[in-house]
């Protein structure tokens, strides 16, 4: 197949990304997180999807420390990521 070729499949390549909703809970990829207008959104990605989940300042600071890939757990809009617990 041609370079040319290649190159323009790749660009349809872009996973269809769409806002959290409740009925999302559960595990996700972290695919990373976004400032935009002054507010922290944070990625997460499953199966070909990405959500897109609002976060406070505070989760902002803890989503910092995970690496493109790792897992999360959404329960009701709330991030759960692995490691020690309280």
């Amino acid at each position: 197949m041609p370079n040319a070729k290649k190159k323009r499949l790749k660009l349809f390549d872009i996973p269809k990304y769409r806002r959290y909703n409740e009925n999302d809970s559960g595990a996700a990829i972290y695919a990373g997180s976004r400032q935009i207008d002054g507010h922290s959104l944070a990625l997460l990605k499953r199966g070909e999807e990405v959500m897109v989940l609002p976060m406070d300042e505070a989760t902002a600071r803890r989503m910092q420390r995970l690496a493109l890939g790792d897992p999360v757990t959404v329960t009701q809009g709330s991030i759960r990521m692995p490691g020690r617990s309280r």
